[in-house]
């Protein structure tokens, strides 16, 4: 079967753990021909945006990637809004796809892809949405011209020709039906991770605890990603060293925002008990997260969450309406406020025998439900 995925609503970056990536990694995997169009735009490991050529290249699991221009780019940041490009239709037309999965419906050309379905009618349209409350429509402009006005009647006009459309997360779908008024053809496909056998994580574990000294019976919390005001960095940094623990470890990875940056710097070269790796690959990332035992997450929303859960560590997150399913097998903590962060971790520590509950949870959680396996299935029939 030839699948093909469109990533054109935001920037598709080869070999990161994001969900394009998984997905279409997981379909070439189960023997498929796989396909991505995306723009010319990645990021890099600084979390800047960079330009790359159009063109289009083999990546070593199989899956074609095929980068196409935007239009417009004289309308500097405005063309990120409007998101058109040139050579879509033919391009999809050339791939002769079996499957279209649109990786999130926020572009104007995705009535591109509805005048494609329109004359293709055996071809099978899904979407997703990752759109929410919590890191889209914002403000005045973005919420009632660009996301009530233009996405709404381009998504609406078009989204007939989908067979179904996959929310991410409670929330999203919530974004759908409150802002673009879509209420039917709404399935839920969670976000999911890598998956490894119990024996794979215990390896990984070996490894990186043997690399960077440190004990088996200490445990190791990780902080990653994005690391900004909005995943709480600083309160993350400032509860942990409250906290007067011996055998417990606080490792953060990922790049720092220039407006923490010196906080978050001086917060960590005052406690010995914290590690920053800085940033790290997708492959780096699950390597350290299965010889952790806790994520530690309460700000803003992460692909990382499901990862951390497939690699077996117990998850301590905001509470709110889309993580209350990521600890509904038993595996975390719903944080209401960052200061219940020190006590809880003593707490932890004093009860290791909780902390494995947690854990074992998490990646019986992972096994059956947060699986993209399992979740494909929903679209490749």
């Amino acid at each position: 079967m030839r699948i093909l995925h469109i990533c054109l609503a935001g920037y598709y970056s080869v070999g990161w753990g994001y969900q394009d990536n998984l997905l279409a990694e997981q379909n070439a995997k189960d023997g498929h021909e796989v396909f991505v169009i995306a723009s010319q735009y990645q990021r890099t490991t600084e979390n800047e945006i960079e330009k790359v050529p159009a063109g289009e290249y083999k990546l070593d699991n199989g899956i074609t990637v095929i980068r196409i221009p935007m239009k417009f780019e004289w309308l500097g940041f405005l063309k990120d809004k409007i998101r058109m490009f040139r050579g879509l239709y033919v391009n999809i037309e050339r791939v002769k796809p079996d499957v279209v999965f649109v990786h999130c419906p926020q572009f104007l050309d995705f009535s591109v892809v509805g005048e494609y379905a329109k004359v293709h009618p055996n071809v099978a349209f899904y979407a997703d949405n990752h759109a929410s409350m919590l890191n889209s429509a914002r403000n005045f402009l973005s919420r009632s011209i660009l996301h009530r006005l233009v996405y709404r009647s381009v998504i609406r006009k078009n989204y007939w020709y989908l067979r179904k459309i996959f929310y991410v997360t409670y929330d999203t779908r919530d974004f759908l039906q409150n802002i673009y008024g879509i209420r039917d053809k709404l399935e839920f496909m969670p976000l999911c991770g890598t998956l490894y056998s119990r024996d794979e994580i215990i390896e990984k574990r070996k490894k990186v605890r043997s690399e960077l000294l440190i004990r088996e019976d200490t445990i190791v919390i990780i902080h990653c990603g994005k690391l900004n005001k909005e995943k709480k960095t600083i309160e993350v940094l400032q509860e942990f060293s409250k906290t007067k623990i011996g055998n417990i470890i606080l490792i953060v990875i990922g790049s720092l925002d220039t407006d923490i940056r010196d906080e978050a710097t001086k917060l960590m070269k005052s406690d010995k008990r914290i590690m920053y790796l800085g940033w790290k690959s997708k492959k780096e990332l699950d390597n350290y997260l299965c010889a952790s035992d806790i994520l530690l997450q309460p700000g803003s929303q992460s692909v990382v969450f499901q990862q951390a859960i497939a690699c077996g560590n117990m998850v301590i997150l905001e509470s709110n309406q889309s993580t209350e399913y990521l600890v509904s097998w038993g595996n975390g903590i719903l944080l209401d406020s960052t200061n219940e962060i020190s006590a809880l971790l003593s707490s932890l520590s004093e009860n290791q025998e909780k902390l494995c509950s947690f854990e074992r949870n998490s990646f019986e959680f992972a096994q059956n439900e947060l699986n993209y396996q399992v979740q494909s299935r929903k679209f490749v029939e």
